[in-house]
């Protein structure tokens, strides 16, 4: 930790310094029956959206990801979690 760090932790202990930060955005990934980016639920699920004029099958199913792609996704969930329970 440098002297700045140092500082800046006393100055400011809620970690607020130059503003507030963003609200962190919702996970996305594309939907394989209608193609679109989709937003995902904590659950890693897809909000329920639509196709045309029909609701998509795609709704409330988990995406076809990579093992890998998924592995991050779980990591990135937790990590938000801890940094949630923590504030």
């Amino acid at each position: 930790m440098t002297a700045l760090d140092r500082l800046l932790a006393e100055a400011h202990p809620d970690g607020t310094f130059g503003g507030s930060r963003p609200a962190p955005q919702p996970a996305r990934s594309t939907c394989a029956w209608c193609g679109h980016s989709r937003a995902l639920t904590d659950a890693g699920r897809f909000w329920p959206h639509r196709k045309g004029d029909d609701p998509c099958p795609g709704s409330g199913r988990r995406p076809r990801t990579h093992p890998a792609t998924a592995a991050r996704h779980r990591a990135a969930l937790l990590a938000d979690l801890r940094t949630r329970k923590a504030a």
